[in-house]
């Protein structure tokens, strides 16, 4: 196959696919409709003032009315550091109950962060 180089700088990926050349740009997966654009607002509206998981991030935009698709997508684009939000829950929790470092893991897991964030938030506020 032969591949012309393209001069452009906004350019993140070139990829072929059954002789198809795909081009992917950054800003490519914006929000298609009104509803993606609101839950993406809410998603970040909630992130502003407590911790959450991605998982509980969906579950709380889709208990504001919002679809599936909807909520995943606010949650997924919402800028959101997953091990960032795992270390504010854990936080939180320090600051009102006492924790053995097991405990806080489980505890952050229950909350839906996968183990490595739940490990790392744990181990962060810990420390």
């Amino acid at each position: 196959m032969n591949f012309k180089k393209i001069g452009v700088a906004s350019i993140a990926a070139v990829v072929c696919m059954s002789g198809v050349l795909l081009l992917v740009s950054p800003g490519s997966a914006s929000a298609s409709t009104r509803g993606d654009r609101e839950a993406l607002a809410d998603a970040k509206e909630y992130l502003s003032s407590q911790a959450f998981s991605l998982s509980g991030l969906i579950t709380q935009v889709k208990y504001d009315g919002f679809t599936t698709a909807q909520a995943t997508y606010g949650a997924e684009h919402s800028g959101a550091n997953w091990n960032t939000e795992a270390y504010k829950d854990a936080k939180e929790y320090l600051s009102s109950q006492a924790f053995s470092l097991s405990g806080l893991i489980t505890q952050l897991e229950f909350d839906h962060f996968t183990a490595s964030q739940a490990i790392y938030g744990a181990h962060k506020a810990y420390s």
